[in-house]
């Protein structure tokens, strides 16, 4: 498996436009061998987690699909995972995100680490 980053690219807290971004898993796994892919709250909730430059915060989520309605989670509440069936060769699965519009966020470099499970 391997992941890249959400790259929600400059954040501008005066836009009304929220902000997105698209990162990408990619795993292998046998053919025919189902999977299902959760992911963490990082260091927040499923609800909303939090990038976070030192004190600072923004809040964000990780959705599954590209219209961001449903939350990429570990299947519990409203959250849902990604699954399928391998095919021997790499598959990509996208991580839409999205950061609200209109936060008060000061300057600064935002991160939060998210683990991401898979099961076969």
């Amino acid at each position: 498996m391997r992941a890249t980053s959400v790259d929600f690219g400059a954040y501008d807290p005066f836009s009304g436009a929220d902000a997105s971004g698209t990162g990408n898993i990619a795993i292998t796994c046998s053919v025919g061998v189902p999977y299902s892919i959760s992911l963490s709250s990082g260091s927040g909730t499923y609800r909303a987690r939090s990038l976070t430059s030192g004190a600072d915060v923004l809040y964000y989520n990780l959705y599954t699909d590209a219209s961001r309605h449903v939350v990429w989670g570990d299947g519990a509440g409203a959250t849902a995972t990604v699954g399928g069936a391998g095919t021997g060769i790499a598959t990509n699965i996208a991580a839409h995100g999205r950061i609200p519009a209109r936060q008060n966020a000061r300057a600064g470099a935002y991160s939060d680490d998210i683990v991401v499970t898979v099961d076969f």
